[in-house]
């Protein structure tokens, strides 16, 4: 049994437990669920339960402070808390969590992500970016089969955006840098080469 020697505020809601020259870290929910209080046995089984309770509480704050600036895949969140330094145990239980509870849905993040590239990128460029993010392959899969628009309109209507800044130069000129950047944006040869065409 150790007997807590001292119950310090080190900041808003978390607490450090004091036995002798030992400290754990609380917060403030655990101090009153566990009726915690100065000069109070406890046995080390409680003493882990609180360690761990609280590393939990930590790595779910965190996570949902980083997930309510926008959506994340689990690969993107996982890397951001190892990068916090939690523990992989306790990110994974959190994640399952977060998912568990519908805080997390990454068939849902990638379609919000298709959503707002699809007016203007590329088939593979929006698979690239959705790979970069972390989205797993089977939901990469399936939200480009849903559709991400019609490759000819897009090219089309990056061009001539392209085109108004290509203004006044030889048309030489003009279609390389059209071509290169229709490129750039992922849309396949063919359809760059039927866009200028189309343009002549």
């Amino acid at each position: 049994m150790l007997i807590i020697d001292e119950i310090l505020k080190l900041k808003r809601g978390v607490y450090a437990l004091r036995f002798g020259a030992r400290q754990v870290m609380v917060s403030e929910t655990q101090l009153v669920q566990h009726h915690l209080y100065k000069g109070q046995e406890i046995e080390e089984g409680l003493i882990k339960v609180l360690e761990k309770e609280f590393l939990n509480s930590q790595c779910l704050h965190k996570s949902i402070d980083i997930i309510s600036r926008r959506n994340h895949f689990v690969k993107e969140l996982r890397t951001k808390l190892l990068q916090k330094e939690f523990d992989r145990e306790v990110i994974d239980d959190t994640i399952d969590r977060l998912i568990d509870e519908g805080y997390m849905d990454e068939l849902e993040t990638a379609r919000q992500l298709v959503a707002v590239r699809s007016e203007t990128d590329s088939k593979s460029k929006i698979k690239m970016r959705l790979i970069q993010r972390g989205c797993p392959e089977n939901i990469v899969d399936l939200v480009l089969q849903d559709g991400t628009g019609d490759e000819f309109e897009k090219a089309m209507t990056a061009a001539r955006k392209k085109l108004r800044q290509l203004e006044g130069e030889p048309e030489d000129k003009q279609k390389e840098k059209l071509m290169r950047n229709l490129l750039s944006k992922g849309f396949d040869y063919g359809v760059v080469r039927r866009v200028w065409e189309e343009l002549q």
